[in-house]
């Protein structure tokens, strides 16, 4: 056979380094009349993207806060059937996630997220 008549280079799948980069892990937050649900509770450490998905009636927005206290990343109001998106690095730790409208966190607009 003549040389070059194999397979193509790189269609034999995963070999070597050439593959696609990794993908970032997503936490989708469904927001509501009056609480959050997370697409997954635990994420690994790095890069997260976080996707607020406003399923509610009213206006709702999304905050991430260390179990320190500090405020890692924010998604401001959103409206009614829209979404939002932001990319945050974030490190080992549990996160509490909230909507910072008046009353709508202690109303229970608020869920953990666990990076390992």
């Amino acid at each position: 056979m003549a040389p070059g008549t194999g397979a193509p280079s790189g269609s034999s799948g995963p070999t070597g380094s050439s593959g696609p980069p990794p993908s970032v892990p997503h936490v989708q937050v469904t927001a509501f009349e009056y609480g959050f649900v997370l697409s997954r509770t635990t994420a690994p450490a790095g890069k997260i993207v976080f996707e607020l998905v406003n399923h509610g009636q009213d206006e709702h927005n999304l905050n991430v806060e260390s179990s320190e206290g500090v405020i890692d990343g924010s998604l401001p109001n959103t409206l009614p059937g829209h979404i939002r998106e932001m990319e945050l690095e974030l490190g080992p730790g549990t996160y509490t996630l909230f909507c910072s409208l008046p009353g709508h966190e202690a109303m229970g607009m608020k869920a953990k997220l666990v990076v390992e």
